[in-house]
């Protein structure tokens, strides 16, 4: 099998896509194709950009100008966080399309504390927040309707194990990085991907700070998830919402088992 050129990263929220990007760039010269509106052709968002240089930045306003933005992309084009839920497959030929995920409970803690593109707000309570409406976006390739938080994980998933049968079906490469196997050991999961990778650098380079987060470094992220401390973050009645509600026939598909919260 020929090897790809191009990588196309999907994720939700909150799993590490950016920083995933970042070490790929750094170790390689594998052409990363675009995931967020800042990265589209010009002729993809230009309305968006406009929009931008005249410093309009309502909200709702910036939100339909991205939705827009990603409307008319081929599916190699959209954004990072959408459903992959795609009739056409045809425009990944030649490249290697890699799946963030993460478990379920610790996805759902972060996107709690870090909601981005949230329509509502979002509760402090966790509990709460489970029971909570998402509203999806316009970009986000999903029925416009508000689920919960973990039928929105359920949908993410589920489009991804649907794209995977397609891809295999037109035999185009794809991986999956686990968010924790990630903040544990970056070279690791570097070293899985080098042989799809064009012109891989000898030297690892490694990310040494959060990409989003300052003051957290490698060793936070590898203490952090490597021990699972975040799990005693979550209350007991709340895992055992958890593990009715979360479709672990999809989860398992991906290494998620119903005992890893």
């Amino acid at each position: 099998m020929k090897m790809p050129r191009k990588v196309k990263i999907f994720g939700e929220r909150n799993t590490s896509t950016n920083a995933l990007s970042h070490v790929i760039r750094s170790n390689s010269r594998a052409e990363l194709l675009p995931g967020t509106v800042g990265e589209l052709p010009t002729r993809y968002n230009w309305m968006f950009a406009v929009a931008r240089s005249l410093r309009i930045a309502r909200k709702p306003i910036r939100e339909a100008l991205i939705d827009q933005a990603f409307s008319n992309t081929p599916p190699s084009h959209k954004w990072k966080h959408c459903a992959t839920n795609f009739e056409d497959v045809s425009s990944f030929t030649d490249t290697l399309v890699v799946f963030c995920v993460r478990n379920p409970a610790s996805w759902l803690l972060a996107l709690q504390r870090k909601p981005y593109h949230a329509k509502n707000t979002v509760p402090q309570d966790f509990g709460t927040f489970l029971k909570m409406k998402w509203p999806t976006l316009g970009r986000e390739n999903l029925e416009k309707y508000a689920p919960t938080p973990v039928e929105l994980y359920n949908e993410k998933i589920k489009s991804y194990s649907n794209l995977i049968k397609k891809l295999d079906e037109r035999k185009i490469k794809w991986t999956l990085v686990k968010f924790e196997d990630f903040a544990a050991d970056q070279e690791f999961v570097f070293e899985a991907l080098r042989p799809h990778l064009p012109h891989p650098e000898r030297s690892f380079t490694p990310i040494t700070r959060s990409t989003k987060e300052k003051g957290k470094d490698l060793e936070f992220y590898k203490t952090y998830y490597g021990r699972e401390l975040w799990k005693n973050e979550i209350q007991k009645h709340d895992v055992r919402a958890l593990k009715k509600s979360i479709d672990w026939s999809l989860a398992s598909s991906f290494g998620y088992e119903k005992d890893c919260i």
